[in-house]
């Protein structure tokens, strides 16, 4: 569309063209009512016609708007007239930046003054919500008073590109997954199509930067595909490389603005603009002139007549660069540095917050504020190693390819460290490497009793039995021991060594080909089936492979699949587990030796590493999960055989497998001592003084007793007592939405915050919401295991098989319960505890699922009359709550549930609130749960709901703590079909 001179649109009248781009055609005008010149951009037909586009591009120019700012041209206007969308700016008499940068490059001085002009832009647009996402020299108009304007803010979230493009053609789509921006200048996070913030503009502004400095673009290519590979993969050329003379700082500023992961360029355009003043007042004097060393040089070399007069210029000159210089770093350390600390910190990154603060502390040594940071961020550690004289080094925990950064060589005293998780290692010639793992958490806890902090025993090669690792506890204290069993918990154990990896497949042919199932010497333990003695010949008949022979269950004729040398063995009894610990010298740990190897309390960070979901068993070590004494896998991968036996006919099995839910690293398990399960393998232990492990450390550990066969519920009088706990008043919402990323293509993710049912709180949910069914849609109200309490943040990757519910066509709901997530507190776990935290923890995660609910019925794409409720392991327990208090709840789903050993306070008991759940549910569980056995837990539970009969059902599966994924999805989904109809 072209218009002609004189056309009118509403009040302005056409005079001339100005340009024209892929988004429309920018024209001179004249403001009839005012009088004054303007400009007008006349966007494309085909966008014009659609009226959505059109009401939200209307909305979107009134509130661009109110950008008022000298360096933003302001948009005044807004219409549309005989089909012809129009939007009316600020008229700048002057040429876009594009046009004026000379070859070679801006100079150095007018470069930074427009860089400053354009970064003071971007930190007012970005303070009042707008992201520009199409930062050019094209869209930057350059008056003749130098004066800059940055255009079109706004419009690119607003308008979609049209078929005419070449390299430079803004595609400017707002659909999820479509990129936005103009290729050369857009950040790797546009070319790939993901969301975007202020950040973006941060890097389109280094690529401005750049080509103002050097006169080429930052990324260049034949075509657009390349362009947009360059953007994502590639490196500009150092700006050193094509302009001589360019300032390290400025140097600086550019590569920051241009880093590829958003996390790495500055955190705001506040900050950009802060380090370019920064720049600019070390650079320039007050007429301009550079302050470089080169033209220091030549004023001194300049004839003198006074050699004396010389020389105090010189030393002038000197003593003013040590006054610039000191100035400038005084001036960064509070300007720049200091703030940037406290973001990092907020954002929980504490290592790059540690390493800016001791660039900031060589700047300006005590300083007051920095001073206050420390200890944020760090803390004060001595370390020390028996011998001395070990190299000490630290890596990021969990980061194989980090760096080992050399802290000293022991002993090292009162050195400060950044908080967080690390591996340590010590190293001295002539003795074994030793590595220690510490978390902020409980920093150098794990440490002999009796000796300074931080001491670690080096043993001598020669003393360490092969593919072992020292141990070195003190007394485990009760409130890090499993749940459960805290009153036998404090044991006094001396070293010892444990495997570092798993036993693996070539270990224990070893023991085949030894014949060592022949062989009755290293089968010292009488076998037991059923609560009967089994003779040996009966015992050995059962430990065959596919093909009959001796060995584990799944090998063939003696010999493991071929490439698995180095995966852990599984498919063996705890009887074999036990005689190859005795072919090898070693044991079986006993429970407390193995829990204070592995460290089950450190979880949040040790299960994230490990191997948990991945598919299958993997080879030793593949996960970077490390305990604190050097040893892999005791999380996840294949749970390990203790010694111990739990009760009168199970032994213990400990640290979860890779198809189990993640809480089972801290939680016990136990099986009949004749499975050989798939998943369940083992490690060894060897005592260094066998007569000192104390005798109870290896007695069978008694199954806490339940009695609820006397367990009466309360009366519904008294009911009504304990329900009343749990009503509020229903304020406000006052709800934000958040979209956030997601790689799924079946299913939106969003992150909802608005007001709690207490205490003036925040409280947090995600909606998971399915792309390819129509509203209003079913929704599932999700109860989590308590992982939640241990684990930092939300898994955006859906787990406990809710993926399967959401390709069935249903929303999932997924409050953060209070103490979850990022909602911790000081929650010790899922309880039962018979303490008031306990009670009131529960009153406000029975409340947390209420207000979600509440927030539920206030979208219009979810069903009113649809809710279910899901409940995983410690959310089945709570369900029997919710359910009971929560009539919106339809029908129910709980799996790997029951009723808890421990009974606490009667307003939160269960036992008071399953009678009252009259809604349909199906429970679903293993029948060798430990955690929850059969008869005892989930039969009691199962008869205590009040359900009507028929509508409550009871399924068991062949498993543990864990159920067959297929077998849960058909169920529950024809469970929500049944009683909520099928998703249309």
């Amino acid at each position: 569309m072209t218009l002609v001179p004189g056309t009118k649109l509403g009040p302005y009248e056409i005079q001339h063209p100005l340009g024209a781009g892929g988004m429309g055609e920018v024209y001179r005008a004249r403001d009839l009512r005012l009088a004054r010149s303007v400009a007008i951009k006349v966007l494309p037909a085909d966008r014009s016609s659609n009226p959505s586009l059109h009401a939200r591009f209307e909305q979107e120019a009134k509130s661009i708007s109110a950008l008022q700012h000298p360096n933003i041209c302001v948009v005044h206007d807004v219409g549309c007239q005989d089909g012809v969308e129009f939007m009316v700016m600020e008229y700048v008499a002057g040429q876009t930046l594009d046009k004026l940068i000379p070859p070679g490059g801006l100079t150095i001085d007018l470069a930074v003054r427009h860089a400053i002009q354009i970064a003071e832009a971007l930190a007012y647009a970005h303070n009042a919500g707008f992201v520009h996402r199409d930062l050019k020299p094209a869209n930057i108009i350059v008056d003749e008073r130098d004066l800059l304007k940055v255009l079109d803010f706004g419009l690119a979230k607003l308008v979609a590109p049209t078929s005419a493009a070449n390299d430079e053609t803004a595609c400017l789509l707002t659909m999820p997954g479509a990129i936005v921006g103009t290729f050369p200048y857009m950040s790797p996070e546009q070319a790939e199509g993901k969301s975007l913030d202020a950040r973006t503009d941060v890097f389109s502004f280094g690529s401005v930067l750049y080509e103002m400095l050097t006169a080429k673009r930052a990324f260049q290519a034949p075509s657009q595909a390349a362009l947009l590979s360059a953007v994502i993969r590639d490196d500009p050329k150092p700006l050193n490389e094509i302009r001589q003379g360019v300032p390290p700082e400025l140097h600086r500023i550019v590569t920051r603005c241009l880093q590829k992961d958003p996390q790495a360029r500055y955190p705001s355009s506040a900050a950009l603009l802060q380090d370019l003043k920064g720049c600019r007042d070390l650079l320039f004097s007050e007429s301009g002139a550079i302050l470089t060393r080169e033209r220091i040089v030549r004023e001194i070399k300049r004839p003198r007549n006074l050699i004396p007069i010389a020389l105090v210029l010189v030393s002038l000159v000197t003593a003013g660069v040590v006054w610039v210089k000191h100035s400038r770093e005084a001036r960064w350390t509070r300007e720049t540095a200091i703030p940037e600390i406290s973001q990092l910190y907020d954002q929980g990154r504490i290592e790059e917050a540690y390493a800016l603060a001791g660039r900031a502390e060589k700047a300006i040594p005590g300083d007051a504020t920095l001073a206050k940071l420390w200890p944020l961020i760090s803390y004060q550690v001595s370390i020390d190693s028996s011998p001395t004289g070990a190299a000490v080094y630290r890596r990021t925990y969990g980061d194989v390819n980090a760096p080992w950064i050399f802290v000293g060589r022991t002993p090292v005293k009162d050195i400060r460290e950044p908080l967080g998780e690390f591996i340590w290692k010590f190293e001295k010639p002539g003795f074994g490497t030793a590595l220690r793992m510490t978390t902020s958490l409980f920093g150098w806890y794990l440490r002999p009793p009796r000796r300074a902090a931080g001491v670690v025993t080096l043993d001598e090669l020669d003393k360490i039995p092969s593919g072992m690792v020292r141990v070195s506890p003190a007394s485990i204290p009760k409130e890090l021991f499993i749940p459960g069993y805290e009153e036998l918990a404090p044991m006094p154990l001396e070293d010892y060594w444990i495997d570092q990896y798993e036993v693996t497949n070539r270990q224990f042919k070893d023991f085949v080909d030894q014949r060592g199932y022949s062989k009755p010497e290293y089968w010292k333990v009488d076998f037991q089936q059923d609560g009967k003695p089994l003779s040996w010949e009966s015992a050995m008949a059962l430990f065959h492979d596919a093909t009959g022979q001796p060995g584990p269950k799944d090998w063939v004729q003696g010999q493991y699949l071929k490439g698995q040398d180095n995966f852990p063995v599984t498919g063996i009894s705890w009887y074999e587990a036990a005689a190859y610990a005795e072919f090898a010298g070693k044991s079986l740990p006993t429970i407390y030796h193995w829990n204070r190897a592995a460290g089950p309390f450190s979880a949040a960070f040790i299960v994230p590493a490990s191997n948990f979901g991945s598919g299958g068993v993997l080879p030793v070590g593949s996960k970077p999960g490390i305990s604190f004494w050097g040893n892999y896998d005791m999380a996840g991968n294949v749970k390990e055989w203790i010694w111990n036996q739990a009760g009168l006919s199970k032994h213990f099995v400990l640290g979860g497998a890779w198809d189990e839910p993640t809480y089972l690293f801290a939680e016990p398990d136990a099986q009949f001592p004749f499975v050989r399960a798939s998943n369940i393998g083992f490690r060894c232990a060897k005592y260094i003084h066998p007569e000192g492990v104390p005798k109870v450390a290896a007695d069978p550990f008694p199954v806490p007793a339940n009695n609820f066969a006397k367990l009466k519920p309360a009366s519904d009088e008294l009911f009504r007592v304990y329900r009343s706990l749990y009503s509020f008043d229903k304020i406000p919402l006052k709800a934000t939405v958040q979209r956030l990323d997601s790689s799924d293509e079946d299913w939106t993710t969003e992150k909802i915050t608005y007001t709690a049912g207490y205490g003036n709180e925040q409280a947090t949910a995600y909606l998971l919401l399915p792309k390819k069914f129509k509203p209003p849609l079913q929704t599932v109200l999700y109860f989590p295991g308590d992982g939640a309490i241990f684990l930092p943040t939300f898994p955006l990757s859906p787990t406990a098989y809710l993926d399967a519910i959401l390709r069935s066509g249903r929303a999932v709901l997924y409050p953060v319960y209070k103490g979850t997530y990022e909602r911790k507190d000081d929650t010790k776990g899922s309880g039962p505890y018979k303490t008031s935290s306990y009670r009131d923890h529960v009153i406000m995660w029975a409340k947390d699922a209420s207000r979600a609910i509440d927030y539920a019925q206030s979208r219009p794409e979810l069903d009113h009359d649809k809710f279910s409720y899901y409940g995983y392991s410690w959310g089945s327990g709570m369900g029997g709550i919710i359910a009971a208090i929560e009539p919106r709840v339809r029908v129910c789903v709980f799996a790997l549930g029951g009723l808890d050993f421990q009974r606490p306070f009667p307003e939160v008991d269960n036992v008071n609130f399953l009678p009252r759940v009259k809604q349909p549910v199906l429970m679903l569980n293993g029948s060798y749960d430990f955690m929850y056995p059969v008869e005892s837990s989930q039969e009691a539970f199962f008869r205590l709901l009040g359900s009507r009969e028929g509508q409550k059902k009871h399924l068991l599966y062949g498993t543990s703590h864990n159920l067959p994924r297929n077998e849960f999805i058909k169920e529950t989904l024809n469970w929500l079909d049944r009683y909520l109809g099928p998703v249309q």
